[in-house]
């Protein structure tokens, strides 16, 4: 009996232990089986998720193709700009209305002008920037300076700047301008240079060919400039082409206790300018500094102040004959905090000071000046006048006297029209008037100007 109940003991025992494995395998499979359900769940929501952010997508880019269309035939009329955004804001938000409210949701939550922004600099991110600036003049005059130019219309410059990152620690700018020249057309590298951002002491550096920091009209590009023409004293000290050279610069940004902006320019570049100093010929160097200070004078005004000298040899030899040049710069801006669009004034005065010394040790000092009010009355008009005076580096006993008068109507912000009058009145030669008529246009992007 003893062996019997062991046995049927035993055998209990090894029932239960099947029925509770049975269980457990029963429990695994159906937790598998949730498992694979809460899978396919998150798939399949997945998948709709997928598809929405698709739909989004797409959605997105018609959005852009339809606005870019407007805003090219919007900017073919006279159309403000603001009201034109306005317009452009109103049709995005239309055709975001007339998708689900589903999508609309999702996008809302997945920030989708982000994602779209995103998209497209991916793909612009392969090329660089590229900008075309075209700049038509008509010219007629009394002709009483035998210098004078002819009457007639003129592509005057076309401008193709190419600008775009390189790394992380340079960017590279190239400015190519087509110029006419007695009906014909030269190309010439305006500028071009890299940028280095990120150099020890808080530095950076231009390594190329660039415009020389002499003062502020010497750095103009034709269409940044607030004339027609260039005052009188850079034509007569760096030509019509302004002083632009290759070589080196760098610029710190001068710690002080004030808070102020303090910035402090070094270059040196080639002995190449023929008005100044020694020409092509040279193979020298011309060393230059200038010193900005930036002030705000209230939330609506600034000031900015230039300390400008620069030096080098005059003939082909090597520093037997030298010009220095001293300039000041003098930029006051007021722009109303509520007015802003509609209302501004600058006041832009340079000097400009040289000793030239000349092949038997005599020194010809010189002076020129220029100084320019701009007064901005309407959204898109804005009036100016202008006053030169300016002697000649080589013969101080000549001098001219410029008066400048022009007006400005503001097309776009990617075309402008102005009508401008000169008179000049010299001591050695005729007396002359001028009238002169541009139209500036650009297509594509251009970086902002300096201050």
């Amino acid at each position: 009996m003893k062996y019997k109940l062991f046995i049927c003991t035993i055998v209990l025992v090894f029932f239960n232990l099947i029925l509770m494995t049975g269980a457990a395998g029963a429990g695994e499979m159906k937790n598998r089986d949730e498992e694979i359900k809460t899978l396919k769940d998150e798939m399949s929501q997945l998948k709709e998720t997928m598809k929405k952010m698709q739909e989004i997508i797409e959605n997105q880019q018609a959005v852009l193709l339809k606005l870019q269309k407007q805003n090219d035939e919007k900017l073919t009329t006279t159309e403000p700009v603001q009201e034109q955004r306005k317009d452009i804001v109103a049709e995005e938000q239309k055709v975001k209305e007339e998708k689900s409210p589903a999508i609309a949701e999702t996008a809302q939550s997945m920030q989708t002008p982000a994602v779209t922004t995103d998209l497209v600099r991916a793909v612009q991110s392969f090329n660089p920037d590229m900008s075309v600036i075209g700049d038509l003049t008509g010219h007629i005059s009394n002709k009483g300076f035998r210098e004078q130019n002819e009457d007639r219309f003129s592509l005057r410059e076309v401008e193709v700047a190419f600008s775009a990152a390189i790394d992380p620690y340079a960017r590279g700018d190239i400015f190519l301008a087509i110029e006419e020249d007695r009906g014909s057309y030269e190309i010439d590298v305006e500028e071009g240079y890299v940028t280095f951002l990120n150099l020890p002491a808080d530095l950076q550096a231009r390594l190329g060919k660039f415009k020389a920091a002499f003062g502020k009209a010497n750095t103009y590009h034709t269409h940044r400039r607030p004339w027609v023409t260039n005052p009188d004293f850079i034509n007569h000290y760096f030509g019509p082409d302004q002083m632009a050279e290759a070589g080196v610069s760098a610029n710190y940004l001068i710690p002080n206790p004030w808070d102020k902006y303090i910035e402090l320019t070094v270059e040196a570049f080639n002995n190449g300018n023929e008005k100044s100093f020694g020409g092509k010929k040279s193979n020298d160097l011309v060393y230059l500094g200038h010193l900005k200070n930036f002030f705000d004078l209230s939330q609506s005004s600034t000031l900015e102040l230039g300390l400008s000298g620069a030096t080098g040899p005059n003939d082909n030899g090597h520093g037997r004959q030298r010009t220095n040049l001293e300039g000041i710069d003098l930029t006051y801006k007021w722009r109303p905090e509520r007015e802003g669009l509609y209302k501004s004034f600058t006041w832009q005065t340079e000097f400009l000071a040289s000793q030239n010394n000349k092949h038997d040790r005599i020194e010809e000092n010189s002076f020129g000046m220029y100084s320019s009010l701009q007064y901005q009355f309407e959204r898109r008009w804005t009036a100016g006048v202008r006053y030169d005076y300016s002697e000649y580096p080589h013969d101080s006993s000549k001098y001219d006297n410029g008066y400048t008068a022009n007006l400005t109507f503001a097309q776009s912000e990617f075309a402008f029209w102005r009508l401008e009058y000169k008179h000049t009145d010299r001591n050695f030669d005729n007396d002359s008037d001028e009238v002169w008529l541009q139209l500036d246009f650009g297509m594509g992007p251009h970086r902002a100007h300096k201050y």
